[in-house]
């Protein structure tokens, strides 16, 4: 049985009320329990990350690099051990798993190799000295999901860290324990107070950091939805917010591509990773007509190698849905997909270990050009759903993948390299990627975030760390 507790001031808290985690490959298997946090726990772990500022930010530059990239390594060496227990909770498979908690060691060991972020910027000439300083904001406060818990943790963590502000993570409502206990270990890198973790289901903690007038910066990964709630909360204490929300990202794939295996790998794992449970996952496959129907055998064959079933078993592809809202959401998209007449295609093969009746399992699915208007083309699936559309010219591509009230990322699949970057500046989105779209093509020196409605700011390379910085302006210059 898993358990881990709250850290809240170096220590660890417990709480009288539990959350059950069970397994969604085995629903009648309780994996563990994990704290249910309250607003007075969020409040207590506020105090101690103010008690803790003056210290950490007094801390040189380095040092604090030193003790994030400490921190990385403790993640990398107990990766193998919190592995298990994390497919068990969550449903990936072990290697996305372990590629969760590695990501978020080589993240954390990112920000501690760079030091120089946080570098003041000097102008000197004839009339004096201009020196801009980036300082810490102060307390800070981050909510992540229960896709990727601890690598999205790791992403707010390390620049906040960095800066020299302390910080409050709230974990989601599902998928906790692992991230409490990888989080826990990350803590002990730093002075009590400077890393805080709380868990619970429901929003009250959440909400209870959004709203305390001692957190200066919020950071926020999720929904849409919710993303506007903490956007107009948030501003009622003038809080600084970083977004990163959903997505309907376009792959637009050129008649110049090579159609070979590799091609259809690589769009299925933009697809397909963690169940396409992943907010930049491909949503749309735009697909030039003259190799549509190519493209689709391709993907059909690919995809019916695909195994579903328990994370735990080594010839399992991609595990079930994490939780029972997810599952109806994804079953219901497909009903409505199927009621409206819609070409859509059940494929791959569940694993026989696998009961349907006791798992959130649902095997991949192709949507043959749907009209563009249809839900399963206009929302964010979040779940192993590919509708695949045709176009005829390239204006038409860019002007289809463009229309969505969403820009988080996109893609160009190509043999012309030079071609896609032109292409890429048409295209409405914070990230495209060139012949990839997946967890598998994120550069940490790339800033990552969106734009419209996908939520505003950014995360990795050095432009993170003005998200968490305030920028002071120290001069003796005269005119």
């Amino acid at each position: 049985m898993l358990e881990a507790p709250m850290i809240i001031g170096g220590k660890a808290v417990w709480a009288p009320d539990t959350v059950t985690a069970v397994n969604p490959a085995r629903l009648d298997e309780i994996v563990g329990h994990f704290p249910q946090g309250t607003e007075r726990d969020a409040g207590a772990a506020v105090a101690a990350a103010h008690a803790a500022l003056d210290e950490w930010r007094s801390v040189p530059v380095k040092e604090r690099a030193e003790r994030l990239v400490a921190a990385g390594d403790e993640l990398h060496r107990r990766s193998e051990e919190f592995q298990p227990g994390f497919t068990r909770e969550h449903g990936k498979t072990l290697v996305e798993s372990g590629f969760d908690i590695a990501v978020a060691g080589d993240i954390l060991r990112y920000y501690g190799a760079h030091p120089e972020y946080l570098d003041d910027h000097v102008l000197t000439d004839y009339r004096g000295t201009l020196r801009i300083r980036k300082q810490p904001m102060g307390v800070c406060a981050a909510i992540v999901p229960w896709n990727w818990p601890i690598a999205l943790s790791a992403l707010k963590i390390g620049p906040a860290l960095l800066a020299g502000n302390t910080l409050v993570v709230k974990g989601p409502d599902h998928a906790s324990i692992t991230m409490l206990l990888a989080l826990g270990a990350a803590s002990e890198c730093f002075p009590a107070g400077v890393l805080n973790v709380l868990s619970g289901h429901g929003p009250e903690v959440g909400r209870t950091l959004v709203r305390d007038p001692g957190v200066a910066k919020l950071t926020l990964t999720g929904g849409t939805v919710t993303g506007r709630a903490v956007a107009a909360e948030a501003a009622e204490t003038l809080k600084r917010v970083t977004l990163e929300l959903g997505g309907n990202d376009a792959a637009i794939v050129l008649p110049d591509v090579p159609l070979d295996e590799d091609l259809a790998e690589n769009i299925v794992l933009g697809a397909f990773t963690t169940s396409g449970q992943i907010c930049f996952a491909i949503k749309r496959l735009l697909v030039h007509r003259s190799i549509f129907g190519d493209v689709v055998d391709l993907l059909r064959t690919a995809v019916d190698d695909i195994v579903v079933g328990d994370g735990l078993l080594p010839d399992v592809r991609i595990g079930p849905l994490n939780n029972q809202r997810q599952y109806e959401s994804v079953t219901g998209l497909l009903r409505r997909t199927r009621d409206a007449g819609l070409a859509i295609e059940e494929r791959g093969a569940l694993h026989p270990d696998a009961d349907p009746a006791n798992g959130w399992f649902v095997r991949p699915h192709l949507v043959l050009d749907p009209p563009d208007g249809s839900e399963v083309v206009t929302c964010e699936q979040f779940g192993p759903v590919l509708p695949i559309l045709a176009y005829d010219t390239e204006d038409e591509a860019v002007d289809r993948a463009n229309d969505t009230a969403f820009g988080l990322c996109s893609s160009i699949w190509t043999g012309d390299d030079d071609h896609a970057f032109e292409l890429a500046d048409r295209l409405e989105a914070g990230t495209t990627f060139i012949n990839g779209h997946s967890v598998f093509n994120i550069d940490f020196d790339a800033p990552f975030g969106g734009c419209k409605q996908s939520g505003y700011g950014r995360e990795l390379s050095y432009h993170a760390i003005d998200e968490y910085v305030r920028i002071q302006a120290v001069t003796n210059k005269r005119l």
